[in-house]
């Protein structure tokens, strides 16, 4: 269990790596095309050629409980973000950087939160 869970928040590393790694290949392709070092058809035949090297996706967690590891990495990454000057970080950027779907993320705060009101309640 708790070697699954330590390759668990590795995978979630690697992915943010990755998107970062995509993020910044777009925006240098992205700068190529607006100074004209190559054409909006060569802009987008790059894209569609190699989607991998650009573009980030999002996928549904297959387990929601794995959000945990979401938020216990954001904690760990909290100073780094600060000393970016990132006071916060929005939902849309966490989607972005760990591929996952925004929707089920909100839902998913959404339902550990609720859950967590119930269990004061009782």
């Amino acid at each position: 269990m708790i070697l699954e869970n330590i390759e668990k928040k590795d995978e979630f590393f690697l992915t943010a790596i990755r998107n970062l790694i995509r993020k910044n290949n777009y925006l240098e392709l992205f700068i190529q095309q607006k100074e004209e070092e190559i054409t909006k058809k060569q802009f987008d035949q790059e894209l569609k050629v190699n989607p991998n090297k650009y573009i980030i996706q999002q996928f549904k967690l297959k387990n929601p409980t794995d959000i945990t590891f979401l938020i216990e990495i954001y904690k760990s990454l909290e100073k780094f973000f600060k000393d970016i000057g990132k006071e916060n970080i929005s939902l849309d950027e966490i989607s972005e950087i760990f591929s996952v779907d925004q929707q089920q993320l909100i839902e998913t705060v959404k339902m550990l939160k609720s859950n967590i009101r119930k269990q004061f309640m009782l």
